[in-house]
């Protein structure tokens, strides 16, 4: 069987997206406006970061089923030439 890759794809996404919340909140706090519009700030940013997440999140939904089918497929094909393999080596024995 196969090692398994690790994702880095899916490391630096949720890397940038760390980054991406720790920028906002530190532009906002350092942003010399009243609370009120401070508020205001940090609800619209929450939003376009919760959009975000969720589209990240769905590409790396879509890149673990593809994977994970591949697998599946790998796996059924193993199986199936192992199965064909043991009957053949059954026929064999008997002879």
């Amino acid at each position: 069987m196969k090692k398994r890759k690790s994702n880095k794809s899916g490391s630096f996404i949720l890397g940038a997206l760390f980054g991406a919340v720790g920028g906002a909140i530190a532009g906002v706090l350092a942003a010399p406006k009243p609370g009120n519009e401070s508020q205001k700030d940090v609800k619209r940013e929450g939003k376009k970061l919760i959009k975000s997440a969720k589209t990240s999140a769905k590409k790396g939904l879509k890149s673990a089923e593809k994977s994970v089918t591949k697998a599946a497929k790998q796996v059924t094909k193993d199986i199936s030439k192992n199965v064909k393999q043991a009957a053949k080596s059954r026929k064999t024995a008997k002879k």
